[in-house]
């Protein structure tokens, strides 16, 4: 599990950087368009907020594990000292990954429904499926990762083992 863990917050970074790096270009496309070419491109504003929207998950995922997520780093900072650390650290794992499973089903229900699936995206032309995606997938990782805290080995301080 750790195995896998480790694998997809890798690739996460690297979705992640590719995601940011493709937001940045159309972003400075539109500026430049708007400004110089007196133009404006379509599909530039929704492709943005989409790769926003992925980014966001996938970067949860990556930072949750990492263990720097301000409330989880709060409650685990305090009692990392004493014996009970590892308990609270374990219960809000189990905590995260019921939460995770409930908006993953969701999220995946939601993203193949009917209706979704009958949504087309104005600019881009595409199914709504593929933005609506972003939740369940970000929160399967973080099941993924949440799961492997929880019964795999001990996690460094910055929660990865690379």
């Amino acid at each position: 599990m750790q195995w896998l863990s480790n694998t997809l917050y890798k690739l996460s970074v690297y979705v992640i950087s590719i995601m940011l790096g493709t937001m940045l270009v159309v972003t400075l496309l539109e500026v430049f368009a708007r400004n110089v070419l007196g133009f404006s491109f379509s599909w530039s504003g929704e492709l943005s907020r989409f790769l926003l929207i992925w980014i966001t998950f996938f970067g949860a995922s990556a930072v949750y594990k990492r263990l720097e997520m301000p409330a989880f780093d709060l409650l685990t900072a305090k009692l990392s000292e004493k014996k009970n650390g590892s308990i609270i650290f374990k219960i809000t794992n189990l905590l995260i990954i019921v939460f995770s499973v409930i908006i993953a089903y969701s999220g995946f229900l939601e993203s193949f429904s009917k209706t979704v699936r009958m949504q087309s995206t104005p600019s881009l032309n595409i199914s709504m499926t593929y933005p609506y995606l972003a939740i369940p997938i970000g929160m399967t990782i973080i099941l993924i990762h949440a799961t492997a805290f929880l019964i795999g080995e001990k996690a460094n301080k910055k929660g990865v083992r690379l």
